[in-house]
């Protein structure tokens, strides 16, 4: 048996998003809707699928999990680093995530960080 989530990315941030129990989009892969077998997750991705625009959600598709200790981890490696959240959080050499340098410097300026536009 195998289980399954519905992921996509959010248009707006490329954040990495879950299909939910009432149908919405969440982060947190904790709140993924679980269907225990291909019959009953193609159904719900295509709703996924026509429910995504309305959303800004970008290329919903399944991913197989699997239940450890009260979690969901994904079977393959590559979902489980986006599962994680973003890989450009990295340390500089002054010690502070390159995202807060970024937040720090565009909060001081009074305008969103434009991660989207090349920075």
């Amino acid at each position: 048996m195998s289980l399954q989530i519905i992921t996509a990315n959010r248009l707006v941030d490329g954040a990495v998003v879950y299909y939910t129990t009432d149908n919405d989009w969440s982060q947190w892969i904790a709140d993924a809707v679980i269907s225990d077998d291909t019959a009953s997750a193609e159904p719900a991705l295509a709703f996924a699928k026509a429910d995504a625009f309305a959303n800004g959600i970008i290329e919903p598709y399944l991913v197989d999990v699997y239940r450890e200790a009260q979690t969901i981890k994904p079977v393959r490696y590559r979902e489980a680093i986006r599962a994680r959240g973003p890989s450009i959080y990295t340390s500089s050499e002054h010690g502070m995530p390159v995202a807060a340098k970024l937040d720090a410097k565009y909060a001081s300026a009074g305008t969103a960080t434009p991660y989207l536009n090349g920075l």
